[in-house]
């Protein structure tokens, strides 16, 4: 029996080592696992981010497209506002002189001629239309 305690405590040794060997093997397993997911998820991570950066860019050109096209479109219709506050005040005016104008008819029929006359004086004839400064000669005509 001495040989099999002396051999005890060599097979107690031994199994300590094989368990340990064992155990290191399933840790680094478990651990080159834990590393791959990791590399794989970090390239996934910069696949991702590649991805959204390409979309960013690409959102980012349609809304340049889109701020030109409104850039003009903006430009345009300020210069129709332009045009159209320039006919309302041109009509405006010839608005003015045609009341001014109508004044002059009915006083030159109701009052006289020399009321008439004078409001005619008033009346600034470079500002009038071409229809208008035919029915501002008539009136003088007929004021005189």
């Amino acid at each position: 029996m001495p040989k099999h305690r002396g051999n005890r405590p060599l097979m107690i040794y031994t199994s300590l080592i094989f368990i340990v060997a064992i155990v290191m093997v399933v840790v680094a397993f478990f651990g080159q696992k834990h590393l791959e997911n990791a590399q794989l998820q970090q390239t996934e991570r910069a696949e991702g981010i590649s991805e959204r950066a390409s979309q960013l860019s690409e959102e980012n050109r349609l809304l340049m497209e889109l701020n030109q096209s409104l850039s003009a479109e903006n430009d345009e219709l300020t210069e129709q506002n332009t045009q159209i506050t320039e006919q309302n005040a041109q009509l405006t005016k010839e608005s003015e002189q045609n009341a001014k104008l109508y004044e002059v008819y009915t006083t030159l029929n109701k009052s006289g001629r020399s009321k008439a006359r004078k409001l005619l004086e008033q009346i600034y004839t470079e500002d009038l239309t071409e229809y208008q400064k035919d029915f501002y000669d008539s009136l003088a005509k007929k004021c005189e």
